[in-house]
């Protein structure tokens, strides 16, 4: 209990469940505790307040004020200009839009939170909600029932405890910290709710140009943007030059007026009932600031939105929607002069990711003007104001002085040289140098600080490094091509920390860093190399480019770049897509349907791979340009190459012809994902060509071991013969005797101290080894540790399981042989007691151990549809090669009378492509025999799934899936 005590407080939500490391939990958090205390700030006129009550007192005042209003009234939009008419879905056509949530929905709200985020005011965690359901579950709908009822809120559920994070080390004004609101659980389930049901239409309701919190948005979408117009911007000649402007909202969030949130609701024509709640959530709140672990007295805030409540984002977002129009209309007018990357490029004048803003515009006065006209006007109404000591300008180099001076007094901002970064990621005119990137390593090693490496277990820095820096990297790495040195640093960084390796103290690496980058299934730990995982974001990007065609950024890349010419000079992103674009083709496959963007001969458009490299030509240049559409209109094309194919080639062709729905487009699917979506770690896999160095073995028994983490990676250093065993650091020039401590005769090889020294053989024989399992003690330590560690027999003097039981053995006399080296102490005889209650503790602390020997035998046979009624009954399968595919089913009526049955050769394909066919050969049939009542049968939960739920997506069986959703029709 003491690890999960101090794990909740110092809230590290990354480590592995069941792994001590109480010590580092408890120093984490005096090491929070010490950074978020406020000793001393400095006042408006730089005076150093340093008394307790003094520093509680100006922080308590400071937020009264900026949660004050600063004006009487907000304009009513619809008055400043009734042209601005946004898109909107009808709210009020969707019934379940207004409608009270069922238990279910609530209880997926509730399910959504983390079990032990902070808590609110009333100091109850999710987790509690989420364990006691059943006793709370009555109060829970009652509340949320009224509230989406009623529209009202009880204010006791609304209040809220705030808390400072410091954005910087030694924060020393009261800027420098970040007002994160804990609100109470029940709260965030009403606003949770109203979230869940407003996601789906925010694609509708938000413009393109912001990217924030919209699904299929990306940050990196707007870092491309920028990038790109900074790039054409850095070559830009002649007269007329191009500027960006790079805005700061001062507290953005913690101004922003409650009346201009009710008009932007009110103009977006919101339901009144859903207006009311919202304002509900936003108006009834009463706050509390937590200083240096005491509360301030409560006060009622009248402006702002909280940052840490789920609602907040979404309706900021609403209403930074006002600033768009206003930019739009400045647009239309022509007083406003957007960029483009290139001549036939989409037009920009901003980008927004919630409130980071970017403005682009051609570098004139009266440009400038109409910027701080949108500016003022947008300020005026929602209560924000800029940040001049953030925010800049760039201005192209054909920009004369006078102009570019003028620009930056008429809008009060300072000119700058470059962009530096933006949301994270270095904006730079040329491919990111080491200077450029050396931010990610800074990062990483604060990240990866030494004292937390000696505090955690292997598998704790395993965890640390997996979860943590492996998101910092990969946020990077979106769109940005790293040079090699940044990768080689970087995998060092991590190699050393899990080594535990010191600059001035080198440390035994037990095992090569290749063969720490395997997956785990082939004996790795799974950490990824940063230049293959690199080239895998990059493939992700590439993905994107292609399944996302009406986004901003894709247009512009489109418009400026092609992969099918060279484009000189190209920006860093495009070359790294350039470079990887061969890797992508090979890892797509096409899904065919008009069938005009697909070469019959060279794409991949079939489960063998493209035609011209399973057939021998030679073929006519009219041949080698044909689409796939080509061969579907003049089918005496195909006559003209069928010689050429294999009967089970050619039966897979003309299949795939014959699911071809003209009136889809064609689409791309990633071969190496079951669903055909892509995934950065199939992506990874297939860069690193794991599958050829696969080397039949698999390793993950090791993990699969039911067993604390840090054991589990200690059987994984034995079954690689890699624990520090004297002949192993003999083998390592390491001066060590190397006989066993033990019998002082045999060499110490991981094998003899563990099971073959005669001490530990006599140890073994006392141990009640199960019957079964005494042959594997003549085997070779891997087949050794696997036949007992996969093991599903039981000890029954106490019952607990024999693998978990093994593990704790082994474990402990490792740690017994410690001992007799450095303290020269044994007991072996304590060991095995040791390692029973450690076995039975474990599986008291996880109930599904017990049920682990239990077994449900259900009786295989075939039931008769419903009187009247027919039944379907398919299979199909493929070879382990896939080149060979086959289906077949039977219809029976509900007496079981056999009417009508097939068997079909499908020639290459997967076993979902054989079960898929099978289901749509026995559907075609039914159709045929004109049976209207039919059940459908099968023994492929993949199949059953793709077809029952239209929201899974099976983009590389799209097309087959959608001809049998057709014939159930």
């Amino acid at each position: 209990m003491e690890d999960d005590l101090w794990k909740m407080k110092s809230r590290i939500n990354w480590l592995n469940d069941g792994d001590r490391n109480t010590k580092f939990f408890h120093l984490s958090t005096i090491s929070r505790r010490k950074s978020n205390r406020i000793l001393s700030l400095l006042d408006e006129n730089n005076v150093e307040i340093s008394s307790p009550m003094d520093v509680s007192n100006f922080i308590t005042n400071s937020f009264q004020k900026l949660f004050t209003s600063r004006k009487s009234f907000c304009p009513i939009l619809s008055n400043l200009d009734s042209t601005w008419i946004p898109p909107h879905p009808l709210f009020n056509s969707i019934p379940t839009f207004c409608s009270v949530p069922s238990e279910d929905e609530i209880l997926m709200a509730l399910n959504s939170f983390h079990p032990l985020k902070a808590p609110g005011r009333d100091g109850l965690h999710a987790i509690f909600f989420q364990k006691f359901w059943p006793s709370t579950k009555n109060i829970i709908c009652a509340i949320v029932s009224s509230f989406f009822t009623t529209g009202n809120l009880p204010a006791d559920i609304n209040q809220t405890i705030i808390t400072l994070v410091p954005k910087i080390l030694n924060p020393t004004l009261i800027s420098h910290f970040r007002p994160i609101s804990l609100c109470n659980t029940i709260y965030k389930i009403c606003s949770k709710l109203l979230v869940i049901r407003l996601r789906p239409f925010l694609n509708d309701l938000i413009s393109p140009f912001q990217s924030s919190f919209i699904p299929g948005r990306l940050a990196v979408d707007n870092a491309i943007i920028a990038q790109e117009l900074v790039s054409a911007m850095q070559k830009k000649k002649g007269r007329m030059g191009d500027m960006a402007i790079k805005i700061d909202l001062n507290k953005a969030f913690d101004s922003l007026e409650w009346d201009f949130i009710k008009n932007c609701l009110s103009h977006f024509r919101f339901p009144p009932l859903w207006i009311k709640m919202i304002m509900s959530c936003i108006c009834t709140t009463s706050t509390s600031i937590s200083i240096n672990g005491s509360l301030s007295a409560e006060f009622s805030p009248s402006c702002g939105i909280r940052q840490g409540d789920p609602l907040s984002p979404y309706i900021f977002i609403l209403c930074m929607e006002y600033l768009s129009f206003l930019i739009e209309q400045k647009c239309q007018l022509g007083c406003w002069k957007p960029l483009k990357a290139s001549r036939n490029g989409p037009l920009f004048s901003r980008i927004l990711f919630a409130d980071d803003i970017l403005l682009f515009g051609k570098a004139k006065i009266s440009t400038a003007l109409a910027i701080r006209d949108v500016l003022d006007s947008f300020c005026e109404s929602s209560g924000q104001s800029i940040n001049t000591q953030k925010s800049k300008i760039i201005f192209s180099p054909n920009v004369c002085a006078e102009t570019s001076n003028s620009i930056c007094a008429i809008l009060g901002l300072k000119k700058a040289t470059s962009m530096g970064k933006y949301l994270g990621f270095p904006i730079v005119s040329k491919r990111p140098t080491k200077s450029d990137l050396e931010f990610i390593i800074d990062k990483a090693k604060q990240k990866l600080s030494g004292w937390k490496a000696k505090l955690l277990s292997l598998a704790g820095r395993l965890t640390l490094i997996k979860s943590t820096l492996c998101a910092l990297l990969m946020h990077v790495m979106q769109c940005t091509s790293l040079p090699v040195n940044i990768c080689t640093s970087l995998d060092k960084l991590i190699r050393d920390f899990l080594w535990l390796d010191e600059p001035d103290k080198r440390k035994l690496h037990l095992i090569s860093w290749d063969t720490v980058c395997l997956p785990k299934e082939q004996g790795g730990l799974g950490i990824r190399k940063c230049n293959k995982l690199n080239q895998a974001s990059i493939l992700k990007l590439i993905w994107r480019f292609f399944t996302l065609p009406h986004s901003p950024w894709v247009k512009l890349l489109q418009a400026k770049y092609s992969f099918q010419r060279s484009t000189n000079p190209s920006s860093h992103i495009w070359k790294a897509m350039t470079k990887n674009y061969p890797s992508f083709l090979e890892g797509i496959s096409w899904n065919i349907n008009k069938g005009t963007q697909v070469n019959f001969l060279q794409d991949h458009w079939l489960p063998f791979g493209p035609i011209d490299k399973n057939i021998h030509g030679p073929f006519s240049v009219e041949h080698s340009s044909f689409t796939v559409a080509d061969t579907i209109a003049f089918l005496s094309t195909f006559g003209e190459l069928h010689c050429h194919l294999p009967p089970s080639l050619e039966y897979t062709v003309l299949s795939h012809l014959a699911l071809a729905n003209p009136l889809e487009e064609d689409c791309v699917s990633w071969k190496f994902s079951l669903h055909g979506s892509f995934t950065l770690s199939s992506a990874y896999h297939m860069v690193c060509n794991f599958e050829s160095q696969n080397r039949g073995v698999s390793w993950n028994w090791i993990w699969k071991c039911l067993i604390i983490p840090k054991i589990s990676f200690f059987i994984w250093l034995l079954a690689h013969d890699r624990i520090p065993s004297r002949s192993l650091l003999a083998s390592r020039g390491i001066q060590v005797p190397t006989a066993c401590p033990r019998c002082n005769s045999a060499l110490e090889t991981a094998l003899h101290l563990i099971r073959d020294c005669p001490v530990i053989i006599n140890f073994w024989k006392s141990i009640s080894i199960p019957s079964a399992l005494y042959g594997s003690f003549q085997l070779n330590l891997f087949s050794w540790l696997k036949a007992n560690c996969t093991s599903k027999l039981w000890v029954t003097h106490p019952r607990i399981p024999w693998a978990t039981y093994f593990c704790y053995l082994v474990w402990n006399l490792w740690r017994d042989r410690n001992n007799l080296c450095f303290h020269n102490y044994s007991n072996l005889q304590e060991i095995a007691s040791k390692s029973i209650g450690l076995t039975a503790e474990f599986c008291s602390s996880n109930p599904h151990l017990r049920r682990i020997n239990s077994c449900t035998y259900l009786p295989i046979r075939w039931l008769p549809p419903r009187e009247g009624w027919f039944k379907l009954n398919t299979d199909g399968s493929s070879n382990f090669t896939q080149t060979c595919t086959g289906a077949g089913g039977v219809i029976r009526n509900h007496e079981g009378t056999w009417v009508m049955g097939f068997a079909q050769n499908l020639g290459y394909g997967t076993n979902n492509d054989a079960e898929l066919w099978g289901i749509k050969i026995g559907l075609e049939l039914a159709a045929k025999l004109k049976i209207k009542l039919l059940e459908v049968e099968t023994d492929s939960t993949f199949v059953v799934n793709a077809l029952a739920d239209c929201s899974v997506k099976c983009l590389n069986h799209r097309t087959l899936i959608a001809s049998c959703r057709l014939l159930t029709q």
